[in-house]
């Protein structure tokens, strides 16, 4: 059996997830296999009484046994499990890194097929690029140096932070990367807000200082990176 906790839903609640949607909700889990740590073995209990770690990787099954995809838990969100992949969680937690470039890879592929090097464009778009909760705006200057401005707003994508941060600087080799986490939306999901004046790295592996700030009510992406550089 695979060392991953399995999330069992009720009868019939598989139908929206087996046409493609990422998010499995709370009212929607029959029951959660997990191993308890305490050595006594496997446990299958209620959602609200499993002992799995918010931020783990869980198997997500039909009530009959049917395996439906891997997400990441989150039993302080309504939506408890979003999915990462149709595939098993081995797979994909067996080289983590070289997942998440697949899943760059793609998105970046996908826009290639439609943007110029030249374009600014959002890269990825949360679930839609089955990264959920992440976005990355691409912005390239007249001299071709290409920005990046991310935004880790679920705690499905804040658990690969590393791994999606690595992609980015792999398949699009920017100049900068800008991280923008402190919309509300983060906050409901019990995640500690990150101030916009905080930037990854620049080409050379150094952090640019921000000289001014704002409000997210004034929040304009292209404004926010050039006022970081300047």
């Amino acid at each position: 059996m695979s060392e991953y906790s399995r999330v069992f839903l009720k009868p019939k609640e598989e139908n929206e997830v087996e046409q493609g949607f990422p998010w499995v909700f709370d009212n929607e889990i029959s029951s959660v296999k997990w191993e308890s740590s305490d050595g006594s073995g496997m446990k299958q209990t209620e959602l609200a009484d499993c002992k799995v770690d918010d931020g783990s990787v869980v198997e997500v099954y039909t009530k009959a046994g049917g395996f439906l995809g891997s997400g990441v838990l989150n039993r302080k969100s309504h939506i408890t499990v979003r999915l990462i992949g149709r595939e098993h969680a081995d797979k994909i937690m067996a080289d983590k890194k070289e997942y998440w470039f697949k899943v760059i890879h793609s998105a970046f592929a996908v826009r290639q097929l439609h943007y110029s090097e030249s374009d600014s464009y959002r890269l990825i778009f949360a679930e839609a690029d089955f990264v959920p909760g992440f976005i990355v705006e691409r912005y390239c200057d007249k001299n071709g140096k290409v920005y990046l401005v991310v935004q880790f707003l679920a705690l499905a994508c804040e658990v690969f932070r590393s791994e999606l941060l690595s992609a980015l600087e792999s398949v699009c080799k920017p100049y900068a990367v800008y991280e923008r986490s402190d919309a509300d939306l983060r906050d409901n999901h019990f995640l500690t807000l990150v101030m916009p004046n905080r930037i990854v790295k620049d080409d050379l592996g150094r952090p640019f200082q921000q000289k001014k700030r704002w409000g997210p009510e004034t929040y304009n992406p292209v404004a926010s990176l050039l006022a970081a550089l300047i």
